[in-house]
């Protein structure tokens, strides 16, 4: 006998065909075998999906393009167009353009002439013409310009022969877009993050870039500048030293040349930047700065006070320095108030670090480029004339009266005459105020002339963290008034979040409001795939889900206080997550399912949810790329 089921509702949504014999399931009642074209509403019953509109092909439809939003405000939205090497931008429906040209005539001719006074295209531009009378066969249409003169162009391989004929009235206008590095195959790994008019992009092959608003039709794509870090970890071995030459000046700018004393460099690390810290506190040029004491007065003088570095620049009154000890790390001020016996002026030059942008590989030892902050005058250290090389029981032992230096110091000799032997990079042994012998040299040839020897300044440093060298961040992301990265190449599971509200700055620091840098240690060393923010800093991996917090859960992350712990063992893929209310919605690792991640306070931890798991059969065939939320009319996931 038929029975036929009350169907009340269709809340449960297409259930998976492993479910068709669990008539105990809650959910089978109120379930369907298949729901096509339309769209579950909360109430329970069914909705005709929405219909699409079309507004227009892309710059070039034989090639896949990408759209990423743009959302300023609510009134302020844009959809952005990327397409192979090129960005357009959308709005109301419509392509943004610029330079508008009144159309004074159109030919019915194979291909059509436009007759636009004085217009400003040239070939190959493309352009949207509208408003039209007569010809409507033209209006809201793109078309590319060629054979264009002052007054005239043609719509290239457009036969206007059957179109209806021109009347009055038109506008022609081109269409509006920028230059971007992004190949048509890059599109789908590049990640966003937006802050107002700007959007940060990020992918393994390029560096971080910057998509900035200034106005509707003015959009700039450019690098971060991202001269003040993040660095990788500094080296730890005191054998492989590096030294700065500098001539004339050692201000922010001046062309600088650095040699290691080992093959540290690539052509790849053209270009990027290079921290250095001074080791060698010494420099009789540099004197600690003390209340109450004599000082020369001549401008440029150089003090130490509070781990920095100062120079006078205005005498002031008295001849002794003032009370209050300068401890500012930029601009000036002054070590006593205006009025007072003695004041000095001092402006801040450095914290014993500097960094250097290297432009110009020139072997694996040497680069050249630019002091981007003030060059520490011990990082650049001084020649010391050679008056003699010697043998000392089978080594090079060099004569350089006054030279300075001191046990185990390494050295660069060049210039040597005669005695080549000595020639290169050396540790020093057996020092003397006057000699010094080279370790590992073999004895030399006879002294005829020359040669200098200049110390390698020190052995911490460190290179960007960001290059070709060492690839570039696949993941970014903003928290608690942080931009983070996450994921080179050499650093699949590295994280680096910037200075608080100071987006290009990663120099390392361990104030609360200073850079942090981080590692995660897990029991798999698996990339990560994606950064979101959420009450805590959410960080997806092949094998786990973790969060990023201060002591606990929901608490600021800081560079002494950063706990970063496992949440879920899904795994994730690339594609970017989608935030709804509390819960980030994520794809696994595989493509096929979609996880919710929300932190629940009973629990005291994030707990993930299987959103499929009653209807895997959806992504049997295909994997997801992509995850979209939409507010209205429909609150709805598309994948």
């Amino acid at each position: 006998m038929r029975v036929t089921a009350h169907q009340p509702s269709f809340a449960a949504g297409e259930l998976s065909p492993r479910l068709f014999g669990r008539v105990d399931l809650q959910k089978y009642a109120t379930g369907a075998e298949a729901i096509e074209n339309f769209i579950v509403r909360p109430e329970g019953g069914l909705m005709r999906r929405h219909g699409t509109r079309f507004l227009g092909e892309t710059r070039d439809s034989a090639k896949r393009s990408r759209l990423i939003p743009f959302m300023f405000s609510t009134l302020q939205a844009y959809m952005l167009e990327f397409g192979d090497r090129t960005i357009r931008i959308w709005k109301d429906n419509a392509p943004v353009t610029v330079s508008p040209s009144l159309i004074a005539n159109v030919s019915q001719t194979n291909p059509a002439i436009v007759t636009a006074v004085a217009h400003t295209f040239i070939n190959g531009t493309r352009v949207v013409i509208s408003g039209v009378s007569g010809m409507g066969e033209l209006n809201n249409r793109e078309f590319t310009i060629a054979n264009a003169s002052a007054n005239n162009f043609e719509l290239s391989s457009v036969n206007a022969t059957s179109y209806g004929a021109y009347t009055s009235n038109g506008t022609v206008s081109q269409i509006y877009e920028i230059s971007s590095p992004f190949l048509e195959s890059e599109l789908e790994t590049i990640c966003i993050s937006q802050s107002a008019d700007v959007l940060y992009l990020a992918h393994p092959m390029h560096a971080p870039r910057i998509l900035t608003r200034t106005g509707h039709a003015a959009w700039t794509l450019a690098p971060m500048a991202l001269v003040r870090g993040p660095f990788a970890a500094m080296n730890g071995d005191d054998a492989v030293r590096v030294m700065c030459t500098a001539s004339g000046t050692f201000q922010p700018g001046a062309p600088v040349t650095v040699r290691a004393s080992a093959p540290i460099f690539t052509a790849q690390h053209a270009p990027s930047t290079f921290r250095l810290q001074e080791i060698y506190l010494s420099d009789p040029s540099v004197s600690p700065w003390s209340p109450g004491e004599n000082i020369t007065t001549a401008i440029g003088t150089q003090v130490s006070s509070n781990g920095h570095v100062y120079a006078l620049i205005d005498a002031g009154a008295g001849a002794q320095t003032g009370t209050v000890s300068p401890v500012h790390t930029e601009g000036d001020a002054w070590d006593n108030p205006i009025g007072a016996v003695n004041r000095k002026k001092w402006r801040y030059l450095h914290s014993r670090w500097a960094i250097i942008r290297l432009d110009t590989f020139v072997d694996a030892k040497t680069m050249s480029g630019k002091a981007v902050t003030y060059l520490c005058n011990g990082l650049a250290p001084a020649a010391r004339t050679i008056t003699s090389v010697s043998n000392a029981s089978g080594l090079c032992r060099v004569t350089a009266s006054g030279h300075g230096l001191d046990e185990g110091d390494y050295v660069q000799v060049t210039g040597v005459a005669g005695a080549t032997q000595a020639n290169g990079d050396w540790k020093i042994v057996n020092v003397t105020p006057t000699t010094f012998d080279l370790a590992n040299s073999n004895a030399p040839s006879a002294y005829i002339s020359g040669g200098s020897a200049r110390r390698f300044a020190t052995w911490l440093w460190a290179h960007s963290a960001f290059s070709l060298a060492r690839g570039f961040p696949a993941c970014v992301a903003l928290h608690e008034q942080r931009l983070a990265f996450a994921n080179t190449s050499l650093q699949p599971y590295g994280l680096w979040a910037s200075a608080s509200a100071d987006y290009g700055n990663f120099l390392p620091g361990s104030r609360d409001d200073e850079t942090i840098s981080y590692n995660i240690a897990a029991n798999q060393a698996d990339p990560i795939r994606w950064l979101t923010s959420a009450s805590d800093l959410l960080i997806g991996t092949l094998s786990q889900e973790f969060a990023a917090f201060g002591g606990g859960l929901g608490d600021p992350i800081t560079p002494s206080n950063t706990r970063i712990v496992p949440q879920s063992g899904e795994g994730s893929n690339a594609v970017q997550p989608a935030k709804v209310g509390i819960e980030t919605l994520f794809v696994n690792r595989a493509g096929r399912k979609i996880f919710s991640l929300a932190n629940q306070a009973d629990v005291g931890a994030y707990v993930s949810t299987d959103l499929t798991e009653l209807a895997e059969h959806l992504s049997a065939n295909a994997t997801i790329t992509r995850v979209a939320w939409a507010k209205n009319p429909a609150s709805l996931l598309w994948a």
